[in-house]
């Protein structure tokens, strides 16, 4: 079956929700079964509903945190889902709102604190507050990628910083997008090559 760069994009992007464990829908959802169950069906209403497939990732999580012993932990998340999930689950969980919570970061006074990539990728000092740091998704852009590292990774870090991944063995992120980052790049190339062999 072709697979166009389009489709191919759209269809990535949804594999790499579906690895975090929420997924955006096209219409809104309803539950169709037992509350254990993941059954849906389609109302046919267009809107941003989405829908938790799994708690893989957040069970990790948990076990990050908890052997980081109180160590101050950096989440970089990828979807509004993941967030809200991720705060749903961890109440400790603060948000990089203002220049106030970077300060009590740095203090030492914030346990665990989920920052997107994309607003945390230039111009914050994170140093001081921590050197353990978690990938919940991934991201595409490189750049994101390297800045995110790079706010525990700066001058004024007295300690390694560890970095942990988040991965599904097997998935789009093992095998496309965590390669692609470490060789800075992907090709569209490889991108369909593996859609293709997917489907």
């Amino acid at each position: 079956e072709c697979i166009h760069p389009k489709g191919a994009a759209a269809l990535s992007n949804k594999m790499l929700q579906f690895c975090n464990g929420g997924v955006y829908l096209d219409g809104v959802m309803e539950n169709y079964g037992s509350q254990e169950e993941f059954f849906l069906r389609d109302t046919g209403v267009k809107g941003k509903q989405w829908k938790e497939v799994h708690h893989a990732k957040l069970d990790a999580l948990g076990e990050i945190i908890s052997e980081a012993q109180g160590e101050p932990v950096l989440v970089a998340y990828n979807y509004k889902h993941d967030l809200k999930r991720i705060l749903k689950r961890f109440k400790q969980v603060k948000t990089l709102d203002n220049l106030e919570t970077e300060n009590q970061w740095n203090r030492k006074e914030i346990e665990v604190m989920a920052v997107h990539p994309a607003s945390a990728a230039h111009g914050l000092n994170l140093q001081y507050g921590g050197c353990i740091l978690v990938w919940f998704g991934l991201t595409w852009n490189y750049e994101w990628y390297d800045q995110f590292n790079r706010r525990l990774r700066r001058q004024g870090q007295t300690r390694p910083v560890v970095a942990h991944h988040i991965i599904v063995k097997d998935s789009i992120e093992d095998q496309i997008v965590m390669p692609s980052l470490m060789n800075k790049g992907l090709s569209m190339t490889d991108l369909l090559m593996f859609m293709r062999k997917e489907i």
